[in-house]
């Protein structure tokens, strides 16, 4: 028995009497392993926990890109109607002030109403499809944030496993060499 082997049970008595330097060695090798397999598989979750917590953004994102679609929509149609209303009003009140609705500054004012009801509905509708898109966008980042959240969660996992088996193997040589593990 090595002189590292005889510290190593003197130890071992001390602390856990009736236990062998060898079975404490297995202990510790077998909890070693255990802690890697939980640190990979804490890594994984986290991984999926991200991919999860991404793709509910990027649904969110869409959904709202197609609530400032619908919202854009319904504003656009809200002012084509006014400013044909705003038209006849103003054809109206030519009308009633005895001016002849074909007269030249009746069109010209009916023609320029027109014009910048035209402008503005182009406007909104432009708002809308640029939030829209801008939140489509969104969308599509958050779903590759999610990717990247998964992939990193494996790839974690991995190098917690490469380091936790680097460690292992590190004591198992450790013990080896001290006699610990005799017949192993």
């Amino acid at each position: 028995m090595g002189i590292l082997n005889q510290v190593g049970a003197n130890i071992s008595q001390m602390l856990v009497p009736g236990t062998s330097a060898q079975a404490l060695a297995q202990g510790s090798l077998t909890r070693g392993a255990v802690g890697t397999g939980f640190e990979a598989g804490g890594d994984i979750l986290s991984g999926v926990g991200g991919y999860q917590q991404a793709q509910y953004q990027a649904k969110l994102a869409g959904r709202n890109a197609e609530a400032a679609q619908a919202a854009g929509d319904y504003a656009e149609e809200s002012s084509k109607l006014r400013y044909g209303a705003l038209g006849a009003q103003q054809k109206a009140d030519a009308a009633a002030r005895g001016v002849s609705v074909d007269s030249s500054s009746v069109a010209n004012t009916l023609k320029t109403t027109a014009e910048i009801g035209g402008l503005d509905a182009a406007m909104i509708h432009y708002n809308a499809m640029r939030e829209a898109y801008g939140l489509t966008a969104q969308a599509a980042v958050d779903k590759a944030a999610g990717r990247n959240a998964l992939v990193g969660g494996v790839l974690k996992a991995g190098t917690s496993f490469l380091s936790g088996a680097q460690s292992v193997s590190d004591k198992w040589l450790m013990y080896q060499r001290s006699g610990a593990l005799v017949g192993a």
